[in-house]
């Protein structure tokens, strides 16, 4: 039985703890993105504002420039892969 590995992204957090969280938020994103029940666009904002309103108890620099980039563009790219018209905005996640 193959076992799937948890892949690891950057997001420039400043220690690997911040890091982690920011992958599992963008996992657990695509994760509901890959589900059969199709997600919009306000449904993924709200979910991502209080995801990384959580990681940021502890880890404030989520909302510095590059770690919002760097969440917004790997879901977008599984967005794209499949099949959904829209992309997320950092804009409207963490300065909405």
């Amino acid at each position: 039985m193959a076992t799937e590995e948890k892949k690891v992204r950057g997001f420039e957090m400043f220690s690997k703890a911040g890091n982690s969280a920011c992958n599992s938020l963008v996992e657990s994103v695509i994760k509901k993105i890959s589900g059969t029940k199709r997600v919009t666009e306000e449904e993924l904002n709200v979910l991502l504002r209080k995801r990384i309103a959580k990681i940021a108890e502890k880890h404030s620099e989520v909302y510095d420039t590059e770690p919002p980039e760097h969440i917004v563009y790997y879901i977008n790219q599984h967005l794209k892969s499949v099949g959904y018209g829209f992309e997320l905005d950092k804009y409207k996640i963490c300065f909405a």
